[in-house]
Protein backbone atom coordinates (compact mmCIF):
# COMPACT_ATOMS: atom_id res chain seq x y z
CA UNK A 1 0.00 0.00 0.00
CA UNK A 2 2.71 2.69 0.98
CA UNK A 3 4.19 1.47 -2.41
CA UNK A 4 1.01 2.29 -4.68
CA UNK A 5 0.51 5.16 -2.42
CA UNK A 6 4.22 6.76 -3.49
CA UNK A 7 3.34 5.95 -7.02
CA UNK A 8 0.45 7.72 -6.97
CA UNK A 9 2.08 10.76 -5.21
CA UNK A 10 5.07 10.72 -7.84
CA UNK A 11 2.38 10.50 -11.08
CA UNK A 12 0.50 13.30 -9.73
CA UNK A 13 3.72 15.65 -9.45
CA UNK A 14 4.65 14.27 -12.66
CA UNK A 15 1.55 15.68 -14.27
CA UNK A 16 1.48 19.06 -12.26
CA UNK A 17 4.87 19.81 -13.81
CA UNK A 18 3.56 19.12 -17.43
CA UNK A 19 0.82 20.89 -17.08
CA UNK A 20 2.66 24.23 -15.56
CA UNK A 21 5.39 23.60 -18.48
CA UNK A 22 2.63 23.80 -21.63
CA UNK A 23 1.51 27.40 -19.70
CA UNK A 24 4.86 28.84 -20.25
CA UNK A 25 5.46 27.28 -24.26
CA UNK A 26 5.18 25.18 -26.82
CA UNK A 27 6.73 22.25 -26.80
CA UNK A 28 6.69 19.51 -30.21
CA UNK A 29 8.36 16.11 -29.31
CA UNK A 30 9.00 13.65 -32.29
CA UNK A 31 10.98 10.29 -31.33
CA UNK A 32 13.61 10.83 -34.50
CA UNK A 33 14.80 12.61 -37.35
CA UNK A 34 12.83 10.29 -39.93
CA UNK A 35 9.73 11.57 -37.99
CA UNK A 36 10.86 14.91 -38.12
CA UNK A 37 11.40 14.73 -41.69
CA UNK A 38 8.16 12.94 -42.39
CA UNK A 39 6.32 15.78 -40.76
CA UNK A 40 8.28 18.73 -42.24
CA UNK A 41 7.27 16.63 -45.70
CA UNK A 42 3.84 16.31 -45.10
CA UNK A 43 2.78 19.14 -47.14
CA UNK A 44 5.62 20.40 -48.14
CA UNK A 45 5.53 23.52 -45.14
CA UNK A 46 7.92 23.31 -42.30
CA UNK A 47 6.32 22.01 -39.30
CA UNK A 48 7.08 25.24 -37.63
CA UNK A 49 5.33 27.35 -39.51
CA UNK A 50 2.03 25.75 -39.17
CA UNK A 51 2.25 25.86 -35.59
CA UNK A 52 -0.24 28.79 -34.18
CA UNK A 53 2.16 30.43 -31.41
CA UNK A 54 3.91 33.94 -33.18
CA UNK A 55 6.29 34.79 -31.30
CA UNK A 56 8.28 36.99 -34.08
CA UNK A 57 11.72 35.09 -34.13
CA UNK A 58 13.85 35.70 -37.05
CA UNK A 59 10.33 38.07 -38.28
CA UNK A 60 12.30 41.61 -38.29
CA UNK A 61 15.53 42.87 -37.01
CA UNK A 62 15.92 43.34 -33.21
CA UNK A 63 16.50 47.05 -32.18
CA UNK A 64 20.57 47.37 -32.29
CA UNK A 65 21.60 48.91 -28.56
CA UNK A 66 23.61 52.49 -29.96
CA UNK A 67 27.23 53.18 -28.87
CA UNK A 68 29.80 56.12 -28.55
CA UNK A 69 31.48 54.81 -31.83
CA UNK A 70 31.21 52.86 -34.84
CA UNK A 71 33.53 50.28 -36.26
CA UNK A 72 32.50 48.50 -39.80
CA UNK A 73 34.21 44.86 -39.77
CA UNK A 74 34.90 42.38 -42.80
CA UNK A 75 36.65 39.60 -41.50
CA UNK A 76 36.87 37.34 -38.56
CA UNK A 77 38.63 39.86 -35.43
CA UNK A 78 39.44 40.42 -31.57
CA UNK A 79 37.00 43.07 -30.58
CA UNK A 80 38.46 45.16 -27.56
CA UNK A 81 37.08 48.99 -28.02
CA UNK A 82 34.87 49.71 -25.38
CA UNK A 83 31.53 51.48 -25.74
CA UNK A 84 31.62 50.60 -29.82
CA UNK A 85 29.00 49.09 -32.31
CA UNK A 86 30.65 46.78 -35.14
CA UNK A 87 28.95 46.37 -37.92
CA UNK A 88 29.88 43.36 -39.89
CA UNK A 89 29.64 44.29 -43.73
CA UNK A 90 29.82 41.50 -45.37
CA UNK A 91 29.62 37.57 -44.32
CA UNK A 92 31.99 36.16 -42.73
CA UNK A 93 34.20 32.26 -42.47
CA UNK A 94 36.60 31.60 -40.19
CA UNK A 95 38.95 28.30 -40.00
CA UNK A 96 38.35 28.68 -35.90
CA UNK A 97 37.05 31.29 -34.08
CA UNK A 98 35.14 34.18 -35.94
CA UNK A 99 34.64 37.09 -33.21
CA UNK A 100 36.21 37.20 -29.47
CA UNK A 101 34.84 39.77 -27.23
CA UNK A 102 37.01 41.24 -24.97
CA UNK A 103 36.14 44.68 -23.46
CA UNK A 104 32.49 46.26 -22.49
CA UNK A 105 30.04 48.26 -24.03
CA UNK A 106 30.04 46.06 -27.06
CA UNK A 107 27.29 45.81 -29.82
CA UNK A 108 28.24 43.22 -32.25
CA UNK A 109 26.05 43.81 -35.38
CA UNK A 110 25.67 41.25 -37.60
CA UNK A 111 24.02 43.17 -39.68
CA UNK A 112 21.90 40.24 -41.38
CA UNK A 113 25.69 38.59 -42.33
CA UNK A 114 25.70 34.72 -42.41
CA UNK A 115 28.93 34.01 -39.99
CA UNK A 116 30.73 30.27 -40.39
CA UNK A 117 33.17 29.18 -37.54
CA UNK A 118 34.36 25.89 -37.20
CA UNK A 119 35.85 25.24 -41.15
CA UNK A 120 39.16 23.44 -40.86
CA UNK A 121 40.19 20.88 -37.57
CA UNK A 122 42.92 22.94 -35.81
CA UNK A 123 43.81 20.25 -33.68
CA UNK A 124 42.88 22.35 -30.56
CA UNK A 125 40.50 20.33 -28.45
CA UNK A 126 36.61 21.20 -27.83
CA UNK A 127 37.73 24.79 -27.01
CA UNK A 128 39.60 25.88 -29.92
CA UNK A 129 36.82 27.04 -32.12
CA UNK A 130 33.68 29.32 -31.02
CA UNK A 131 31.35 31.23 -33.46
CA UNK A 132 31.40 33.83 -31.54
CA UNK A 133 32.99 34.26 -27.58
CA UNK A 134 33.33 36.41 -24.78
CA UNK A 135 36.89 35.36 -23.13
CA UNK A 136 36.94 37.36 -20.03
CA UNK A 137 34.70 37.25 -16.82
CA UNK A 138 32.68 40.49 -15.60
CA UNK A 139 32.80 42.25 -19.16
CA UNK A 140 29.88 44.52 -19.03
CA UNK A 141 26.62 45.24 -21.47
CA UNK A 142 27.12 43.35 -24.40
CA UNK A 143 25.31 42.55 -27.38
CA UNK A 144 24.99 40.22 -30.22
CA UNK A 145 22.19 41.05 -32.64
CA UNK A 146 20.79 40.31 -36.03
CA UNK A 147 22.81 37.69 -38.09
CA UNK A 148 23.30 33.95 -38.78
CA UNK A 149 25.76 31.79 -36.74
CA UNK A 150 26.56 28.33 -38.39
CA UNK A 151 28.84 25.91 -37.79
CA UNK A 152 31.25 24.99 -40.86
CA UNK A 153 32.60 21.64 -42.28
CA UNK A 154 35.34 20.82 -39.64
CA UNK A 155 31.84 20.00 -37.36
CA UNK A 156 33.94 20.16 -34.18
CA UNK A 157 33.30 18.40 -31.14
CA UNK A 158 32.29 19.57 -27.54
CA UNK A 159 32.86 18.08 -23.88
CA UNK A 160 30.56 16.14 -22.95
CA UNK A 161 28.67 18.87 -21.22
CA UNK A 162 28.30 20.54 -24.03
CA UNK A 163 31.06 23.15 -24.06
CA UNK A 164 33.23 23.27 -27.10
CA UNK A 165 32.81 24.33 -31.01
CA UNK A 166 29.50 26.34 -29.56
CA UNK A 167 28.04 29.31 -31.73
CA UNK A 168 28.27 31.65 -28.65
CA UNK A 169 29.97 30.92 -25.50
CA UNK A 170 29.79 33.71 -22.91
CA UNK A 171 32.13 33.70 -19.91
CA UNK A 172 30.85 35.63 -16.93
CA UNK A 173 29.40 38.52 -18.63
CA UNK A 174 27.18 41.11 -16.65
CA UNK A 175 24.21 41.79 -18.67
CA UNK A 176 24.14 40.13 -22.33
CA UNK A 177 21.59 40.13 -25.10
CA UNK A 178 21.32 37.44 -27.68
CA UNK A 179 18.90 38.34 -30.24
CA UNK A 180 17.47 38.46 -33.51
CA UNK A 181 19.92 35.54 -34.52
CA UNK A 182 19.94 32.34 -36.51
CA UNK A 183 22.01 29.63 -35.25
CA UNK A 184 23.12 26.40 -37.13
CA UNK A 185 25.15 23.69 -35.02
CA UNK A 186 25.90 19.74 -35.40
CA UNK A 187 28.68 18.58 -33.77
CA UNK A 188 29.22 16.03 -31.50
CA UNK A 189 28.65 16.58 -27.57
CA UNK A 190 27.43 20.60 -28.42
CA UNK A 191 25.29 23.16 -26.71
CA UNK A 192 24.02 25.91 -28.79
CA UNK A 193 23.61 29.34 -26.73
CA UNK A 194 26.39 28.32 -23.86
CA UNK A 195 26.40 31.49 -20.75
CA UNK A 196 28.43 30.23 -17.70
CA UNK A 197 28.01 32.72 -15.16
CA UNK A 198 26.85 36.03 -14.73
CA UNK A 199 23.75 38.31 -14.54
CA UNK A 200 21.01 39.97 -16.56
CA UNK A 201 20.87 37.61 -19.72
CA UNK A 202 18.47 38.39 -22.36
CA UNK A 203 17.89 35.79 -25.05
CA UNK A 204 14.96 36.49 -27.31
CA UNK A 205 13.95 35.92 -31.12
CA UNK A 206 16.38 33.68 -31.84
CA UNK A 207 16.17 30.55 -34.32
CA UNK A 208 18.12 27.37 -33.04
CA UNK A 209 18.67 24.08 -35.20
CA UNK A 210 20.55 21.36 -33.71
CA UNK A 211 21.56 19.18 -36.34
CA UNK A 212 23.58 16.72 -34.47
CA UNK A 213 22.38 13.30 -32.94
CA UNK A 214 25.74 12.63 -30.33
CA UNK A 215 25.21 12.58 -26.72
CA UNK A 216 28.33 11.11 -24.79
CA UNK A 217 26.76 11.71 -21.30
CA UNK A 218 23.00 10.93 -20.95
CA UNK A 219 23.48 12.35 -17.60
CA UNK A 220 24.90 15.55 -18.39
CA UNK A 221 22.94 16.29 -21.44
CA UNK A 222 22.54 18.95 -24.07
CA UNK A 223 20.83 21.96 -24.51
CA UNK A 224 19.83 24.51 -27.33
CA UNK A 225 20.44 27.31 -24.26
CA UNK A 226 22.64 26.47 -21.43
CA UNK A 227 22.22 29.16 -18.99
CA UNK A 228 24.74 27.94 -15.97
CA UNK A 229 25.22 30.20 -12.49
CA UNK A 230 23.41 32.80 -13.85
CA UNK A 231 19.66 34.62 -14.20
CA UNK A 232 18.04 34.67 -17.92
CA UNK A 233 14.89 35.95 -19.52
CA UNK A 234 14.48 33.72 -22.06
CA UNK A 235 11.13 34.14 -24.71
CA UNK A 236 10.01 34.23 -28.09
CA UNK A 237 12.63 31.77 -28.95
CA UNK A 238 11.80 29.09 -32.31
CA UNK A 239 13.83 25.64 -31.26
CA UNK A 240 13.25 24.12 -34.54
CA UNK A 241 15.16 21.00 -33.68
CA UNK A 242 17.26 19.58 -30.51
CA UNK A 243 18.65 16.32 -30.23
CA UNK A 244 17.67 16.43 -26.13
CA UNK A 245 16.79 19.54 -24.01
CA UNK A 246 15.65 22.80 -25.30
CA UNK A 247 16.75 24.94 -21.87
CA UNK A 248 18.67 24.40 -19.19
CA UNK A 249 18.56 27.09 -16.46
CA UNK A 250 18.60 27.75 -12.61
CA UNK A 251 16.18 28.96 -10.45
CA UNK A 252 16.36 33.02 -10.90
CA UNK A 253 15.58 32.86 -15.07
CA UNK A 254 12.48 32.30 -16.56
CA UNK A 255 11.19 31.30 -19.89
CA UNK A 256 8.29 32.06 -22.02
CA UNK A 257 5.97 31.88 -25.23
CA UNK A 258 9.31 29.70 -26.41
CA UNK A 259 8.13 27.33 -29.66
CA UNK A 260 10.52 24.01 -29.38
CA UNK A 261 10.82 20.86 -31.22
CA UNK A 262 12.21 18.12 -29.34
CA UNK A 263 14.36 15.62 -31.54
CA UNK A 264 15.81 13.67 -28.84
CA UNK A 265 18.49 10.79 -29.12
CA UNK A 266 18.61 10.04 -25.52
CA UNK A 267 16.42 9.58 -22.07
CA UNK A 268 17.14 10.59 -18.24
Amino acid sequence: MKLCARVARLTAMICTITWIFSLVMSVHIVNNSEALAAAVAADGTPAYERRNMKNDAGAVPVAVKKRRRVVEISGPAELNQPDTEYILTRDVVAEGTAFTIKASYITLNLNSHTVTYDTRELGKGPKGAFGITISEFNLKDIAIVNGVIKQGAANGSGQAGGLGHNPVFAQGPEQLELAGLSITYGGKDISGLYVNYGSKIHIYRNTINDTGTIISNRHQGLDAVLIEHADADIHNNLVTRCRHRAFTFGSHSKAYNNDITIDSYATN
